[in-house]
């Protein structure tokens, strides 16, 4: 399977509009130890419209297959066409739909529902309805409260992890259409069973995966000295528990300098960061025009940690950037003018 910063650039043609078709970000910006019952389970209402049977989900959901994501990436094809029950972390923004499990970052799975359509989606001539209940509006609502978010929950769906998965498309595009992503697993959803409540106002939910990047001008670029690794955090978060200072909880700004500083192999004393944005769960901090840390307080790991209420400050980010040639990962050309 791909791994996530591939799979990501992919599926970069996949359009999230029918289902944060309401968002407006306002704001800036070991496996999972928690019991599922923990979760909120929400009992669906009978549907409104013909492929939407409420009673016909709940009865199909008793026959679905329990499997994790990193189960589903360790053999794929033990589980194609098969009818699932799928706990992970979905991830959703302007350019993707997608469900993770930090255990296994390159276990990412392309989601696909028929969302707001009278018709049920049919991938490999296979019919996939999906349920808009009161669970689906459940995740709408938090999904919608920023630009992006990461929603833990379970799903039932068909998993298709074969080569030239194509759904049905309507002539008008109003359908939610598969991508030609032949290689790329993918699970037709039919039920949200389950949706992680978000009431917090400690916690980032946003996606931290390179996080607020510097803006560029022409014949500009910048670099993501830290990698976007999830188990990193994750050992950050360990470290925190195992008696770590406590301004690993406390300070994001020392954790943004002290990040910084042995990145580029300096004394942290010479570096005097500034705030440059704020946001629920994050801080954008910044060290003269070249050098922009991010740093947060993920959900995410509210799962690892001893103590879900104690969760340490993290580095998601810290780029270099400037103009001109550069081992830049991002860059703006300048632009090409025509002589009058």
């Amino acid at each position: 399977m791909p791994d996530k910063r591939e799979f990501v650039l992919m599926t970069r043609i996949v359009f999230l509009a029918l289902i944060l078709s309401s968002c407006a970000g306002n704001d800036l910006f070991a496996q999972d130890q928690r019991p599922l019952d923990s979760m909120v389970v929400i009992d669906a209402p009978r549907a409104e419209r013909p492929h939407e049977d409420s009673t016909d989900m709940n009865t199909l959901a008793d026959t679905a297959a329990k499997a994790s994501v990193c189960q589903i990436e360790a053999d794929p094809g033990a589980y194609n066409h098969k009818l699932l029950e799928v706990t992970g972390f979905i991830e959703t923004d302007w350019e993707s739909f997608l469900l993770m499990d930090p255990a296994c970052p390159d276990g990412t799975i392309f989601l696909e529902a028929a969302i707001d359509e009278s018709q049920p989606l049919t991938i490999e001539d296979i019919v996939i309805p999906f349920l808009e209940d009161q669970a689906y509006r459940q995740y709408k609502e938090i999904a919608n409260r920023t630009a992006d978010r990461v929603v833990r929950a379970t799903l039932l769906g068909r998993f298709f992890g074969g080569p030239a998965a194509k759904s049905e498309c309507k002539p008008d595009g109003k359908l939610l259409c598969a991508p030609p992503l032949r290689h790329l697993p993918h699970l037709g959803v039919q039920k949200m069973l389950a949706v992680e409540p978000q009431d917090r106002g400690d916690l980032d939910y946003r996606i931290v995966s390179s996080p607020e990047p510097p803006r560029l001008q022409e014949g500009c670029g910048y670099r993501n000295m830290e990698d976007d690794n999830l188990a990193r955090m994750i050992e950050t978060q360990k470290r925190a528990d195992d008696n770590g200072p406590n301004w690993m909880l406390n300070d994001p700004q020392r954790i943004a300098t002290e990040e910084l500083a042995s990145l580029l192999k300096i004394q942290a004393d010479s570096i005097t960061m500034r705030v440059e944005a704020t946001g629920q769960g994050r801080f954008v901090y910044e060290w003269t025009d070249k050098y922009r840390v991010v740093v947060s307080r993920p959900y995410l790991l509210t799962f690892y940690a001893r103590d879900p209420m104690k969760i340490a400050w993290v580095v998601a980010a810290a780029y270099e950037s400037g103009c001109g040639e550069g081992p830049w990962d991002v860059s703006v050309e300048p632009a090409t003018r025509i002589p009058e």
